[in-house]
């Protein structure tokens, strides 16, 4: 997933490692405009993106759990759902990069 965000970063992030979530870093400061919650079975991607709502119907539409919080949209993943939807969830992290250089 690391992978994915530094794509389409100009500034290359870095695993942030707390102790109820990875978040990410420039190097100097903390940059969590995408978080991880890793279980044991799946892992919650918290990502800020503009029009939350779009994304919520999207990725209900892709049959995936997805929560609407106050700026972020939260995706439950597993492996199988993202080997099957992986071009939706590098359209989630790209857009929440995207935002975060604006």
């Amino acid at each position: 997933l690391l992978g994915l965000i530094n794509e389409q970063a100009s500034i290359p992030q870095q695993l942030n490692f707390n102790r109820h979530y990875i978040g990410l870093s420039d190097g100097n400061r903390s940059r969590n405009f995408v978080m991880f919650r890793p279980r044991k079975q799946y892992v919650n991607i918290h990502a800020e993106v503009p029009d939350l709502a779009s994304w919520v119907e999207k990725f209900e539409e892709a049959g995936l759990a997805v929560t609407k919080e106050k700026r972020r949209v939260r995706v439950t993943i597993s492996p199988t759902n993202f080997s099957k939807h992986q071009e939706l969830i590098t359209s989630l992290l790209h857009t929440a990069v995207e935002e975060f250089e604006r």
